[in-house]
C-alpha cells in the first residue's frame, strides 16, 4: 500500500482520465483491459510502454500547439454532434466553418467581430482572427435553423455584393441588387 495521501498520487488521476474514455471506446474494451491486467506479461508490456511514453514526452518539447488543437478538436466535435441531431443547421454551421477556416469568409479579425455584433451575438473578446473562430462558431451553433440560414445568407450575399452604404442599406431593408 502506498503512504503518500491521495491528493499527492498523480497515477490516481491518470486512472481516472482513463476511465473518462468508457464513453469512446465502450465497455466491453474496459472489460477485456481489466482482465488482460491479471496476466503479468502484460502488465510488463504496459509499464514499458507508460515508461517509453514518458521519455518521449520529456525530450520532445511543447510548443503551445497543444492549446489551438485542442480548439479545433473541440470545434469538431460539436459539428460531429451536430450532423448526428441536426443536419440542416450542420450543413450550414460546417460549410460557415471551413469557409472561415480557408478565410473565403470573414478574411480579417474586424469582420468576424462585426458579424458577430451584426448577428446579435455577444461580443468577440479575441484579437486574433484564429482565436475568434472558435467562439464564434459556439454562439452561432445557438442560434434556430432558420435565423442561422438568413444571417448566413446576408454575409453570403455581401461577400459577393457592395460592401458600400447603400450595399448594407440594401441587406439591412432586405432589397436585392439589380
Amino acid at each position: 500500500m502506498n503512504s503518500r495521501p491521495e491528493k499527492e498520487r498523480p497515477e490516481l488521476d491518470l486512472l481516472v482520465d482513463l476511465a473518462k474514455l468508457i464513453r469512446k471506446h465502450g465497455p466491453e474494451a474496459f472489460e477485456i483491459l481489466a482482465n488482460s491486467i491479471g496476466s503479468t506479461d502484460f502488465v510488463r508490456e504496459l509499464a514499458d510502454l507508460l515508461s517509453a511514453s514518458a521519455r518521449i514526452s520529456r525530450a520532445t518539447p511543447h510548443r503551445g500547439k497543444v492549446a489551438k488543437k485542442k480548439s479545433i478538436t473541440s470545434t469538431e466535435k460539436t459539428l460531429a454532434l451536430l450532423q448526428e441531431t441536426d443536419p440542416q443547421k450542420y450543413e450550414l454551421i460546417s460549410d460557415f466553418y471551413h469557409a472561415l477556416q480557408s478565410k473565403s469568409v470573414l478574411p480579417t479579425i474586424r469582420d468576424v467581430k462585426a458579424f458577430a455584433l451584426d448577428c446579435g451575438l455577444t461580443e468577440i473578446r479575441e484579437n486574433s482572427r484564429q482565436k475568434s473562430i472558435v467562439p464564434l462558431m459556439k454562439r452561432l451553433v445557438l442560434l434556430p435553423t432558420e435565423e442561422l440560414r438568413d444571417r448566413l445568407k446576408i454575409l453570403q450575399w455581401n461577400q459577393k455584393g457592395d460592401r458600400s452604404l447603400e450595399g448594407w442599406t440594401n441587406i439591412i431593408l432586405g432589397r436585392k441588387k439589380e
